[in-house]
């Protein structure tokens, strides 16, 4: 069973090592460590102590050249918290930024550009940005390198308040950026302090070398830059790029941490650039504040989704019973110089553009980036009962995903040239499903939820049911995987259904109750609902699981689908009822056993196909980063199943 409070909790190492850090202050002596905590990177962070709070975020990263070398463009924001303006605000503020080289082949990175270095002189004021008031605050930045280096690697600003003055840097979000040139990947440690009038100080460690910023060259965020040739940029076009806003600490309201909201309607010309203008100026909110974890082809639409989550709250989407939002956008918020793609009807004057949002991930969502060349894999992945199709797969309490993190890129690196010239282009796919146990109003059974999920596999698949296919299920998903492939087994029918059938080179079932789980805590909150019968269909002894696993091994017998069985190894928290409210706070037990999770098909009932997992069941298909030694045994599964020499054809075992 999935924990509910992460169903809701949606949606890459390096994006995840450029989000801020949470952190705890702790007090030593007349000033207070602000240093890691021990909760995991995580977006809209906010740092407190009292009524104290520092925010350091990054903005935006482009990548692109500076003369001959590659270069990255960094944008971030300081934002300050103090009770009031008088003698507890904030009066001055020092940040450091220090970039090293990753590998030791590789060259040191360079700091070419460091922005703002005085908003005091004339040339500053000149360019009338708004972004650093000089009768506020003075704010001061250099480039600087250590004695062992001969360029400067790191960039540093001090930003403080005149003397006797009365301002205050409280609620100010300031901008900062620097451009760093490099020939390899590189990464950065962060020191921040921050002191009041009274000398209270807040003060960082830099933070771990073992959670730095990393840059790759490849992984951006926020709204890019158009000209990426950096040496050619006048520092009015970089402040031109800024945005205006930023989040603020404790203002207005503020999404559930880690929402994921995904985007239907996007036309399929639309690009990344385009995308964030639109719905930066629709939703009103800085363009820098949208965080793109996909932009994808539509598996059943010639459009674009997108998955996004924001630092900013758009009002727009506040909470509704559905989790759906229909939002009508004006085309003409895109800039004039943009080309507009779109096909309105042609009663409506004033064109716009229909954005359906959700956040339930119900059907199929498409999780590869987007290419015009075709996929030539699919993988299928499908949640437990009571889950979320993006969040039962995301880690818990940040923001890394697996499938669209790691995954993509992962298998594009296995070769197999007889079949696949081009390389492997996998299309990674979501299947949600409504499988919710507290107040179901659903009497489904686990044949009625094949059902589903087999109908719109037939429709996403039609065009090309050849294609190879590896199919993911956590818990009761696994089950709908069983289920679903024996339908395709025994039903006359589609054409599509048994080319799907004899396209599916292998499954990965994660703690999948194949004789039953530990269901005494469910069926206590389910009791009399309509669904309390499905859930008991789950149990330990029962029938219905009893007939899946007698009839799986017979009618899906190929040899050519690799079937692996990961099972936990942890106590999990059971489910209870808190104050009306599902809470997975209940006694420990083994929710899915050894021989239920690993009880499949009699040859593949040994050490080569049965995996442990040192993991609570939810826990199962969460990992922190592709460095977890558990993504890695996934890993390795998948290069079993595509690797050299494995073929997709079809060959069944003689049945017995």
């Amino acid at each position: 069973m999935e924990e509910t409070s992460d169903s809701i909790q949606e949606a890459k190492d390096v994006a995840a090592a450029l989000d801020t850090r949470v952190c705890q202050f702790e007090i030593n002596g007349g000033s207070i460590s602000l240093g890691p905590g021990v909760e995991p990177p995580t977006k809209a962070a906010h740092v407190e102590l009292f009524s104290y709070g520092v925010i350091a975020s990054v903005s935006s990263l482009t990548y692109g050249t500076w003369e001959k070398d590659n270069a990255a463009l960094l944008i971030m924001a300081l934002n300050f918290r103090s009770p009031d303006s008088g003698i507890l605000r904030f009066t001055k503020a020092e940040l450091l930024i220090d970039f090293e080289k990753q590998r030791p082949g590789d060259g040191s990175p360079v700091v070419q550009l460091c922005h703002p270095e005085n908003n005091k002189n004339s040339a500053a004021n000149a360019t009338a940005s708004g972004l650093w008031p000089p009768a506020a605050y003075s704010i001061k930045g250099r480039s600087w390198s250590k004695p062992s280096q001969e360029e400067p690697h790191q960039v540093f600003w001090e930003i403080s308040i005149p003397r006797g003055s009365s301002a205050d840097i409280n609620n100010n979000s300031i901008p900062l950026c620097t451009i760093v040139s490099f020939r390899g990947s590189f990464m950065a440690t962060v020191r921040l302090k921050a002191t009041t009038a009274l000398k209270f100080r807040l003060e960082s460690f830099p933070w771990s070398k073992k959670d730095p910023m990393l840059f790759n060259g490849h992984t951006f965020k926020g709204k890019q830059f158009s000209n990426t040739k950096f040496a050619e940029l006048e520092r009015e076009q970089i402040e031109e790029h800024l945005p205006r806003k930023y989040p603020k600490p404790g203002n207005g309201p503020t999404p559930i941490p880690g929402t994921v909201y995904r985007i239907h309607g996007i036309p399929i010309s639309y690009t990344t650039d385009m995308f964030f203008e639109l719905l930066s100026k629709d939703l009103n909110i800085p363009s820098a504040s949208i965080q793109i974890k996909s932009f994808s082809r539509n598996p059943n639409h010639e459009e674009i989704t997108a998955l996004v989550s924001f630092t900013t709250f758009p009002t727009k989407l506040k909470r509704t019973p559905s989790d759906r939002w229909r939002i009508s956008v004006p085309l003409t918020e895109l800039s004039k110089n943009e080309e507009i793609h779109a096909s309105p009807p042609s009663s409506v004057s004033s064109p716009s553009l229909d954005l359906h949002f959700d956040t339930n991930f119900l059907g199929f969502t498409n999780l590869s980036p987007f290419s015009e060349d075709p996929f030539n894999i699919d993988i299928v992945a499908v949640h437990g009962l009571g889950g979320h199709a993006y969040g039962s797969f995301k880690q818990r309490g940040g923001p890394y995903m697996w499938l669209s993190d790691s995954l993509y890129n992962d298998l594009r690196k296995i070769a197999r040239p007889e079949e696949f010239p081009q390389g492997i282009r996998p299309r990674i796919l979501l299947y949600g499903h409504d499988s919710h146990i507290d107040q179901s109003p659903t009497f489904q059974s686990l044949e009625d939820l094949a059902i589903d999920l087999k109908l719109l596999l037939r429709g996403i698949r039609a065009k090309d049911s050849t294609r190879p296919l590896i199919l993911i299920g956590h818990s009761l998903g696994g089950l709908l995987i069983k289920q679903l492939l024996i339908q395709w087994a025994i039903e006359e029918g589609s054409g599509t259904d048994k080319s799907s059938l004899e396209a599916t080179i292998g499954l990965l079932l994660f703690g999948v109750p194949n004789r039953g789980m530990d269901i005494t805590a469910l069926l206590s909150i389910a009791g009399e609902q309509p669904n309390a019968e499905f859930i008991s269909s789950l149990g330990i002894g029962s029938s219905v699981l009893e007939e899946q696993s007698k009839t799986f091994p017979t009618l899906c017998n190929s040899t050519k689908m690799r079937t692996y069985s990961f099972y936990e190894t942890c106590l999990s928290n059971t489910a209870t009822m808190i104050n009306g409210k599902l809470s997975i706070t209940g006694k420990p037990v083994v929710l899915v056993d050894k021989a239920s999770a690993t009880h499949g098909r009699p040859w593949e009932m040994n050490n080569q196909f049965i995996i442990p997992l040192q993991r609570t069941h939810s826990d199962l298909v969460k990992f922190d980063s592709k460095y977890s030694h558990d993504y890695e045994k996934v890993r390795g599964c998948f290069n079993e199943i595509l690797g050299p020499g494995k073929s997709t054809s079809a060959k069944a075992l003689p049945l017995q």
